[in-house]
């Protein structure tokens, strides 16, 4: 296709250029790479996005529907979770029942950065250093760094990997952490499918010690 063979832009709601990928047919082998991830990307969120309007949205739609529950009633799932940080559990709960109740700005606030947490916990969990140090000061790895790490890799797997990867940390793809870490998502912004895929997100890999591994999730 011709757009294939003409570089690309990806702007924000505000119109800044947040983004960019080189043509994808290309004789520099590396920056046709780059290009293919790009798109891989791009393609990943659309993809999440029908999977919230066909599954996720539908699924808790039929919860709320039929149950009642609170806070205390998610606490009990996040305590004592090999996937949520010791000290993290009530801001986990809370974080995943608003997101059941369809308030995604609490979800999106609180899970967008407990992702981080956890996965940080998880992997310090193994004794794998997950922060580095500068002239004497105790640095933490950002999460793209910690998604990078071999380790991520084996307790996660490839495609949990990629997904995390351009949910939270990729330009080309949702972006979640950093949009919602330095306050740039609009209210309205917070109830898109990308932040019920948030929540359905975490809520699988809580779900992981208590149901098992499944389609390359950790």
């Amino acid at each position: 296709m011709l757009q294939h063979l003409m570089p690309f832009e990806f702007v924000n709601a505000t119109g800044k250029t947040v983004a960019a990928r080189g043509a994808l047919v290309s004789e520099d082998t590396d920056a046709a790479e780059l290009a293919i991830v790009f798109e891989m990307h791009q393609l990943a969120a659309k993809l999440r996005s029908i999977h919230v309007q066909a599954v996720i949205e539908p699924a808790r739609d039929q919860i709320t529907l039929e149950h009642e529950f609170g806070i205390t009633d998610l606490l009990q799932f996040t305590a004592h979770n090999p996937f949520i940080c010791p000290g993290h559990e009530i801001t986990a709960a809370t974080g995943l029942a608003a997101g059941l109740r369809g308030d995604f700005v609490t979800a999106g606030h609180l899970l967008a950065i407990q992702m981080e947490t956890s996965i940080r916990h998880v992997i310090a969990s193994r004794g794998v250093p997950t922060s580095t140090v500068n002239d004497g000061i105790q640095l933490e790895l950002e999460l793209g760094a910690l998604l990078r790490l071999p380790v991520a890799l084996e307790i996660f797997g490839e495609d949990r990997i990629f997904e995390l990867k351009g949910l939270l940390v990729e330009q080309a793809g949702s972006n979640l952490r950093n949009l919602v870490a330095h306050g740039l998502v609009e209210h309205q912004a917070f109830f898109s499918n990308d932040f019920s895929y948030l929540w359905w997100s975490f809520l699988q890999l809580c779900s992981v010690p208590y149901f098992g591994r499944r389609d390359g999730a950790g």
